[in-house]
């Protein structure tokens, strides 16, 4: 993650990428490694490397705290489709969107109904540590 930042600093955009995404490969629970190399996709308008990471930041910015990085991964993710699109990438256009959907799905939910005076705690931890 370090080796990726510095080399951002040099205009070195694809190997930085590259090193984002063997950062994320060993770490999958990790959302950092998808959030650098979505901001730097981004400003690089690289729509492939959009593909890989926005959908991944979606899947696990959750919480309110996170509002703006899914906020940040939803407009990505809108400027890649278009930028495919127009590239006649539908296929990959497709798979993002597809991609997309699936990230925005709750992998659980709980509700929880109790009459009296009964107090409850509820902890539930997350395999990103949240």
């Amino acid at each position: 993650m370090l080796l990726a930042a510095y080399l951002t600093r040099f205009d070195r955009t694809e190997r930085a990428l590259e090193l984002y995404r063997q950062a994320a490969h060993l770490e999958p629970q990790r959302v950092e490694p998808f959030i650098q190399a979505l901001s730097l996709a981004q400003r690089s308008r690289n729509a492939e490397a959009v593909v890989w990471s926005a959908p991944e930041v979606l899947a696990y910015a959750w919480g309110s705290d996170r509002a703006p990085l899914r906020r940040n991964a939803e407009q990505a993710a809108a400027d890649a489709i278009q930028q495919l699109t127009k590239e006649g990438k539908l296929s990959k256009a497709i798979e993002l969107q597809n991609r997309m959907n699936s990230a925005r799905e709750l992998d659980l939910v709980v509700r929880l109904d109790w009459n009296g005076q009964g107090d409850l705690d509820l902890l539930i931890g997350e395999p990103s540590g949240s």
